[in-house]
């Protein structure tokens, strides 16, 4: 390797001198090792397929006449976007082996001579310096963009994240933070940027540290997450307003706004986890993934089997048993079927307890008693009203409607025969009796035997109260021939 090592001096108008030290190495070796080469290839090989994964789905979406709105998502330009980044590191990759080929060729004859240069090799050492002076100021440029791709990646893992359960609760909480981190920058950034003018104007004088607001910026960053700083320097001088300044950015800064951001944090994943399905950890994951790999012939995909599902839920299939998946699918593994039927059962207890929070959960219990406490009421009224007139709970005491001229010819004249309004709305009939067969309900079911038996009471207790009523009929009768006679009698009329 080349190490090129720059010295800039400066002069200031007071006579002080400044200098600046600028070290750049060159590597003459690309590849330092074969790890170093296989990490290379992989990378080269992912960024591949990665490519010719996106050409597939632009092609998927041309022939479905799509092709616009599927790459107008932001997903599918962001995965472009590192896509191209990608390849442009490789363009880097490729400068950087041509640059060294560039080097070791100018530096070989320099190198083959030794001690032997002399002036009459000024040229060729010009030439070389000049190779390495472009070569360092490229690799310098690659090595940021080499850093800033790093950082892109990371974003990129984040939405690959997002398929695991328990990690999208994470980057839900991330999401969902933004807002109320927007509205905190708000806040703290203007009291921040007077900290650091302040300070600057306080100690930029005699602290290098706060000399610029470049630097001041730094140096107030590091305090607030380091609470530390050198007291003494900044006492030196004004006593009373660096302890006034430092104070109140510790108290302001440090222990409100920083303990702020950790509760908004907090608060909000809290929620988040709690309105979130919890999921599988990453270990049970990868555990099902090495079980669908090594049964991959028999495994079911998930498109097949949601479609089976959706199909059974079409035809009213309420429940699915075991048994309904063996007969759809013989071959199923029964691993497959055991994780099925064992992520149903988390969901489904999920999904009975997510409502059942510590904020409603009181509410509800009062609602269930008031509900109680309601029908407790009207089943001792109904038991009530039982004991002392059972006709009562069946009978409405206000009188009935006026009857229809159809209603009028099927009931006799007598009051006892007239319909009276019953609670559930209707007016019963009352027809004489008929011969019904019930050699129907002999061999029938067990529900078509207790349906007959309770119709066989029901007329047994009609054709009693219809006797009472038959007896009060009479009784009638009886009254009005003896009011009849009475009133004859009274009259002086003959009696026959």
């Amino acid at each position: 390797r080349l190490e090129e090592l720059s010295l800039t001096f400066r002069f200031s108008e007071a006579g002080s001198v400044y200098y600046e030290r600028y070290l750049q190495t060159l590597f003459l070796a690309f590849w330092q090792s074969m790890t170093s080469m296989a990490a290379d290839g992989l990378f080269f090989l992912i960024l591949v397929l990665t490519l010719c994964y996106r050409i597939w789905h632009m092609w998927k979406a041309f022939l479905t006449s799509k092709l616009f709105h599927h790459l107008m998502s932001l997903h599918t330009a962001w995965e472009w976007v590192i896509v191209m980044f990608g390849w442009y590191n490789m363009l880097g990759f490729y400068n950087m082996m041509v640059w060294e080929k560039q080097v070791i060729d100018a530096l070989e004859p320099i190198h083959r001579r030794g001690w032997e240069m002399g002036q009459k090799n000024v040229d060729e050492i010009s030439e070389f310096f000049d190779i390495c002076d472009v070569v360092s100021v490229g690799t310098a440029a690659i090595r940021v963009i080499f850093a800033q791709y790093s950082i892109v990646l990371m974003f990129r893992f984040f939405v690959s994240f997002g398929s695991q359960p328990r990690l999208a609760i994470v980057l839900r909480t991330m999401q969902n933070v933004m807002t109320d981190f927007y509205h905190f920058l708000i806040v703290f950034l203007p009291t921040f940027m007077a900290y650091v003018i302040s300070g600057s104007l306080i100690f930029g004088r005699r602290i290098e540290a706060f000399a610029t607001i470049q630097s001041s910026v730094g140096t107030c960053f590091r305090i607030g997450m380091e609470s530390e700083y050198n007291w003494l320097d900044m006492s030196a001088e004004f006593f009373w307003a660096a302890a006034l300044w430092a104070w109140s950015f510790l108290l302001l800064v440090v222990l409100l706004f920083l303990n702020m951001v950790l509760a908004i944090i907090l608060d909000i994943y809290n929620e988040t986890r709690e309105s979130s399905f919890p999921g599988e950890a990453i270990w049970e994951t990868m555990g099902q993934f090495m079980t669908r790999t090594r049964k991959y012939r028999h495994w079911v995909p998930d498109k097949v089997l949601d479609n089976s599902l959706a199909y059974a839920a079409g035809v009213d299939q309420g429940m699915l048993t075991r048994k309904d998946l063996e007969l759809e699918f013989p071959d199923m593994p029964d691993q497959q079927k055991d994780q099925f039927f064992q992520a149903c059962r988390v969901e489904m207890k999920w999904e009975s307890a997510k409502d059942l929070t510590r904020k409603n959960l009181l509410k509800l219990t009062g609602s269930v008693m008031d509900a109680l406490d309601v029908a407790h009421k009207a089943v001792d009224r109904v038991i009530e009203d039982e004991r002392e007139d059972p006709l009562s709970t069946w009978v409405n005491a206000t009188p009935p409607a006026p009857m229809t001229h159809d209603l009028k010819n099927e009931q006799s004249s007598n009051f006892l025969l007239k319909p009276f309004d019953t609670k559930g709305g209707k007016h019963p009939k009352l027809k004489l009796g008929e011969y019904v067969d019930e050699c129907q309900a002999d061999g029938g079911p067990e529900w078509l035997q207790e349906t007959w038996t309770l119709l066989r009471d029901q007329r047994k207790w009609i054709e009693y109260a219809n006797w009472h009523c038959q007896l009060m009929q009479w009784q009638v009768q009886q009254a009005m021939e003896s009011r009849k006679y009475d009133e004859r009698i009274s009259s002086g009329a003959p009696v026959l």
